[in-house]
């Protein structure tokens, strides 16, 4: 199997900056085609979401959503209850990456995530997290077109 056709999107929204530094080292040394952008704390990830789907730039057009729980207002669970109710982001995967705690596993899938994985907490894990979407969601998985 090869990496789909069209690169798309995979947004990165994680709350503290070491996971997502480690997470884009791993990205770095797979040198996958798809572009991973991160969506910065503060910063409202659907209204990053709708300026991308929407926007006439067809450079990033968001595939997957990689959404890091670990933050201490936990909004991610908000967020993640809003991207599966909205109809212009259900289609999008979400991969949910958090400590695994039962009450995160099962909130997570109560929510809409696609994928729970536990946060990864070194290079060596993360290269691993890496190389499994990339074996499964860029490879194996069909996904819908968007925008």
């Amino acid at each position: 199997m090869t990496e789909q056709k069209t690169p798309f999107g995979v947004f990165v929204a994680v709350y503290k900056d070491e996971d997502y530094q480690l997470l884009q080292r791993a990205i770095d040394k797979e040198r996958l085609a798809h572009r991973f952008e991160r969506v910065a704390e503060g910063v409202n990830i659907l209204e990053v979401l709708a300026d991308k789907i929407d926007s006439i730039d067809q450079s990033f057009k968001p595939g997957l959503i990689l959404l890091g729980l670990n933050d201490p207002d936990q909004k991610g669970y908000e967020v993640l209850r809003h991207l599966k109710s909205d109809p212009r982001y259900r289609k999008i995967p979400v991969v949910v990456l958090a400590d695994p705690l039962d009450r995160n596993i099962f909130t997570s899938y109560d929510r809409g995530a696609n994928s729970f994985i536990p946060m990864p907490k070194t290079f060596d894990e993360c290269l691993q997290l890496v190389r499994s979407i990339r074996d499964y969601w860029l490879k194996v998985v069909q996904l819908p077109k968007l925008g």
